[in-house]
């Protein structure tokens, strides 16, 4: 049986040289102390973070990292390499350097080289995959014929607004419900009340300007969220205001199209859940719907501890 002729480590050293500096991947070997400097770095790590050799030779890789050496993620990678010697395949978002950050894929191993202790890292760029990643997931809560948050995603915004909420800050839901709409969406066709719809969400969007949040619960149902200084709650002017933008005629073709809506505005210092917003909320667009007319406006402001009205309701 034939085998393949022997490889001397000498011979084996000089390929993996080779495969070190010619790679496409990026390679970087650094010293195991903190701070950790580089020792050698390749091409392909270069290219990958837009330096030459001569700027980095003898500086810490904190160089490069997006976040803090000491952030809990690096010191549990580092405690990886103390006690288990290596690992694979870890996020970690790093430093281009014109500013821009680099989303990377690394694998680390600790070893001795010449009786020094170094970390070799192979680093990978992660960059179109966390891109088709954030675009399925922008897909996936993004409502198609609105372009605003659909229902999964406006919950999602609202979990994390509750979850940051200040101390010296209330949150705010305005839930509305389109008056008219079943009328053109029976008589004009889908097609039509898809128009509708889409230019309702331009018009709500327009309309908060960064100031807010916007979302389609479902049907012609929508919801804004936003954050308000406990020093400064909302009045119903400001509503009644965004009710008259809201519900402008509507021109389509040769059709002028009118709506009206209902909506329910709870202002809570310290709502419990997502649930316990959306369904106080709920609850006063359909008191504003039972009141009759085609915009009708509800707005109630809860405060802690015993969720007391101290905001008129219009």
């Amino acid at each position: 049986m034939k085998t393949g002729p022997t490889i001397s480590r000498e011979l084996l050293a000089e390929a993996m040289y080779a495969l070190f500096e010619f790679s496409p991947v990026a390679f970087c070997i650094s010293t195991t102390d903190e701070p950790s400097y580089y020792v050698r770095v390749n091409s392909a790590y270069l290219r990958l973070f837009g330096r030459e050799w001569s700027e980095i030779e003898g500086q810490p890789i904190s160089l490069h990292m997006a976040s803090s050496p000491d952030s809990p993620a690096r010191m549990r990678r580092m405690h990886q390499l103390a006690t288990v010697g290596f690992y694979e395949l870890e996020e970690v978002d790093l430093r281009h350097t014109s500013g821009h950050i680099v989303p990377t894929l690394i694998s680390a191993h600790r070893c001795v080289v010449g009786g020094a202790s170094v970390d070799i890292e192979i680093i990978v760029d992660n960059t179109d995959r966390k891109a088709l990643e954030n675009a399925i997931r922008q897909a996936a809560h993004t409502d198609s014929l609105t372009q605003v948050a659909n229902r999964a995603g406006f919950e999602g915004l609202l979990a994390r607004a509750i979850e940051t909420k200040s101390p010296t800050e209330a949150i705010g839901l305005a839930y509305i419900d389109l008056n008219g709409f079943k009328a053109i969406n029976d008589q004009q066709g889908h097609a039509v009340g898809d128009a509708v719809l889409r230019i309702v969400g331009q018009r709500l969007g327009e309309a908060i300007r960064g100031n807010g949040q916007v979302g389609r619960l479902g049907g012609d149902e929508f919801a804004i969220l936003f954050h308000v200084p406990d020093s400064d709650l909302p009045k119903q002017e400001r509503f009644e205001d965004l009710a008259e933008a809201l519900c402008q005629p509507i021109v389509l073709g040769d059709s002028v199209l009118n709506i009206g809506l209902s909506m329910g505005v709870a202002v809570m210092d310290a709502p419990r859940n997502l649930d316990h917003l959306l369904n106080q909320a709920d609850d006063l667009m359909y008191e504003a719907k039972a009141g009759g007319g085609p915009i009708a406006i509800r707005l109630v402001h809860f405060s802690a501890p015993d969720e007391t009205n101290t905001a008129d309701r219009g």
